[in-house]
């Protein structure tokens, strides 16, 4: 997992500036809301396949390993599509063996001497931040959601023909799909959404304050034993987040030098996972301690409170 974890990191930064570096080669960077929104909806799209596949593979076999040995499936196939498709432009110029060491020297000093200039930036830094803890606090505590859909769909009167681990499998493969289904229609709609919003940082921050409020929303219910309510304002919070998530990538991408994309946008995704690795115990603790309700609303309101430091203006 932590060679995974690695390899995510460069893949996640890397990726998204090949993309963006595309759209500024065509001349449409203005698009590249709506163009990530749509390239993100298909990942969703596929997330919607592969719950339905999972689920129909436990129901077949009846052991929960055999998915994580389908998943190396599509991740041999995903490395044959970046080493036979991806456009040789999109290198960029590169520096290595054959070449004078000295230059890759110097372009490793440039990188991080213009590395560290922008992140003088307060806008960058700010959205850096939001970003990051948006998205720590989202992946700390969707992982809770799991049990609550567990137990709700072992008390429902379908399937009970079934074991224990098919029912799940069923009830809980076919939510996830509907969940993938809506946050794949939020992704190809973000660039819809922000153009009919007056400004990039008025949609990234709206849509801060409604998926933290979803979460105290998803919280109290849990805390009150209304688990459909946390259900279904989770399934929000999906929504939610794969609505925003462009927005920001647009919003980073507009304040970084397209030659430092893939260094800013991998600093992104490190800043979200070194928060979510201080989060994730301590929620475990006020789980531990109070239980999952209040430890997510209470969660969702200190990131509420923390609004006005990570809140991003356009400038």
């Amino acid at each position: 997992m932590v060679v995974f974890a690695l390899g995510e990191a460069l893949r996640s930064g890397t990726h998204k500036a090949m993309i963006l570096e595309h759209l500024r080669r065509e001349g449409i960077d203005d698009r590249r809301v709506a163009y990530y929104g749509r390239t993100r909806a298909a990942s969703q799209f596929g997330s919607a396949l592969a719950a339905l596949i999972g689920a129909a593979a436990v129901f077949w076999v009846g052991r929960y390993r055999v998915v994580f040995l389908a998943s190396m499936v599509p991740y041999v196939l995903g490395l044959l599509l970046m080493m036979s498709c991806y456009p040789k432009e999109l290198d960029g110029h590169l520096e290595g063996v054959g070449r004078s060491w000295r230059a890759v020297g110097r372009r490793v000093k440039e990188t991080v001497r213009m590395s560290a200039a922008a992140l003088k930036a307060q806008l960058l830094v700010r959205g850096l931040l939001g970003s990051g803890l948006f998205d720590a606090v989202f992946r700390s505590t969707k992982d809770y959601l799991q049990p609550i859909l567990q137990a709700q769909a072992l008390a429902l009167p379908v399937l009970v023909s079934l074991g224990e681990d098919r029912r799940v499998a069923v009830v809980v493969g076919a939510l996830f799909f509907v969940i993938h289904l809506a946050t794949s229609f939020a992704s190809s709609r973000a660039g819809w959404v922000q153009d009919r919003v007056a400004s990039p940082s008025r949609a990234v921050n709206g849509m801060y304050l409604f998926g933290m409020g979803l979460l105290a929303v998803a919280g109290l219910s849990a805390w009150s034993g209304a688990e459909a309510g946390a259900i279904v304002a989770y399934l929000f919070l999906y929504v939610a987040q794969n609505l925003r998530r462009p927005m920001v990538v647009g919003y980073i991408s507009e304040r970084i030098d397209h030659r430092l994309m893939a260094t800013g946008l991998s600093v992104e995704t490190q800043v979200r996972t070194v928060l979510t690795a201080i989060l994730a115990p301590i929620l475990g603790l006020l789980a531990d301690r109070l239980g999952v309700g209040q430890a997510v609303l209470i969660l969702g309101g200190a990131a509420c409170l923390a609004y006005p430091f990570v809140r991003v203006r356009d400038g």
